[in-house]
């Protein structure tokens, strides 16, 4: 072989590792979630026309659905939560629509139906249905004195729960109850219209879902990881080695990232003092603040 094979060899075999090491990686599996419109069993009710167009010619004529504000507002809601998440498709608006037009799925608002939802979902290639339902809107009236002023404050509260279900099994993967509760004075509470006060109590209560992240990867399907706590590690005098079951992490003074309920074995260590060591569960010791001894000095050789 001449030199110059070997060097082209070796510049081929080089580009090829080249190539291995940064070839992108593909990208983690997805999961497409429908979202229905959020079943309303409370008394409170709005219903307003929702529009859908009949062809892509914004000239064209429109089909109208009637649809309670507080089934679709929620849902609305929800889906742009749900659309930050990474790894989560959400079925575009637009496709259920169109479906919607061109078969026999009926009215838009059956689609709170679970059976009808999830064959449309299975049409349309989701994997998991969501579906909410608003369980109550409530109103309690309190009186209020203070400050030099005596009225009266209106207390309302939502409840709403949000289930997902995977769609080729029927299980529900998980349910999430939440709950929102706004205060008016008799004044602001007599100035709004109902609608608004419903809405916006509707809104304070899914905002507590939509908020955590916790709650939306599990809705999804995603295991939630470990709850984790930051611990302070302050040892007297400084400068100690920090070991966490064995690892090094730094040394102390020390701030670590630890899981909050598992025990965890804490270890520190400076050549001159005596080690350390204790066994604890990081959320109930969230400052590590010991006092370390010297170490005895060695044996003098006889």
């Amino acid at each position: 072989m001449s030199g110059f094979q070997r060097v082209h060899g070796v510049c081929l075999l080089l580009l090829a590792s080249l190539f291995s090491l940064t070839a992108v990686e593909p990208a983690p599996a997805s999961v497409t979630v429908l979202v229905t419109p959020f079943e309303n069993q409370s008394t409170a009710k709005s219903m307003v026309a929702y529009e859908v167009a009949t062809a892509a010619d914004p000239s064209q004529p429109k089909r109208s659905f009637t649809v309670d504000r507080y089934s679709e507002a929620p849902r609305a809601i929800l889906e742009q939560a749900l659309t930050e998440l990474t790894g989560v498709r959400v079925v575009e608006r637009q496709r259920i629509d169109a479906m919607l037009l061109e078969s026999d799925f009926g009215a838009y608002s059956g689609l709170v139906d679970g059976n009808t939802a999830a064959k449309m979902g299975n049409a349309l290639g989701a994997t998991i249905l969501i579906q909410g339902t608003v369980l109550s809107v409530s109103v309690e009236t309190k009186a209020f004195a203070g400050y030099g002023i005596q009225t009266e404050r209106a207390i309302v509260s939502a409840s709403i729960r949000v289930r997902s279900i995977d769609i080729a099994t029927g299980t529900v993967i998980a349910s999430q109850m939440v709950t929102g509760q706004k205060a008016y004075t008799a004044s602001q509470f007599g100035g709004a219209a109902e609608s608004d006060v419903a809405y916006a109590v509707i809104d304070a209560a899914l905002q507590r879902l939509t908020t955590n992240q916790k709650a939306l990867r599990a809705l999804v399907g995603e295991p939630s990881a470990p709850n984790q706590i930051s611990v302070r590690i302050e040892p007297t005098p400084p400068g100690c080695d920090v070991l966490i079951d064995g690892i090094y992490r730094g040394t102390a003074p020390i701030t670590v990232t630890l899981p909050a309920t598992a025990q965890v074995l804490v270890r520190l260590e400076r050549t001159d003092l005596t080690p350390w060591e204790r066994r604890l569960i990081p959320e109930q010791v969230p400052v590590i603040a010991p006092m370390l001894v010297p170490a005895a000095p060695a044996p003098v050789a006889p």
